[in-house]
């Protein structure tokens, strides 16, 4: 059953939560960091990606890393205990309800690992539920909504 996800979806969320963000909106597609840098003009290291894999047994986890970096599947795979894939764009959609490139970091439900590397800095940018808008938000405030397990899982 695929449950749709859209922009006010998110921002329904972030409103109820009482916490701080933007949202922007362009004509232009923001599904990759090259993408978003050039529309925000943010450093990539801000911009975070919400990557989501898959487990042998068909259970999703979320992975969110800066930008700049690339996920170490073996290193997530290590900490979670499970050997992962990254999901196909089907099932991301499946399991967010999302299309891949516009996965917010928060309000997907999935049990999620950050990047300690994150914490770096003080607002990220990512997603923000069509592959034409992106969400900035607090680091803390990310880390308060979704409780992740922070861990080294970039290369």
């Amino acid at each position: 059953m695929s449950r749709r996800g859209t922009p006010e979806r998110v921002r329904g969320l972030l409103e109820e939560k009482g916490v701080w963000y933007r949202f922007y909106e362009f004509p232009e597609h923001t599904a990759t960091v090259e993408a978003a840098v050039k529309q925000v003009g943010a450093d990539p290291g801000r911009i975070i990606k919400t990557l989501i894999l898959i487990d042998d047994e068909g259970n999703y986890v979320a992975a969110i890393i800066p930008g700049n970096k690339r996920l170490s599947l073996e290193k997530l795979s290590r900490i979670i205990g499970k050997k992962l894939r990254l999901a196909r764009a089907r099932e991301v959609e499946k399991a967010t309800g999302y299309p891949v490139g516009a996965v917010p970091p928060v309000g997907h439900g999935l049990k999620t690992y950050v990047d300690r590397e994150v914490l770096n800095v003080e607002t990220v940018i990512g997603g923000g539920g069509s592959t034409h808008s992106l969400l900035e938000m607090r680091t803390k405030d990310l880390l308060a909504l979704i409780q992740p397990t922070v861990s080294d899982i970039a290369e």
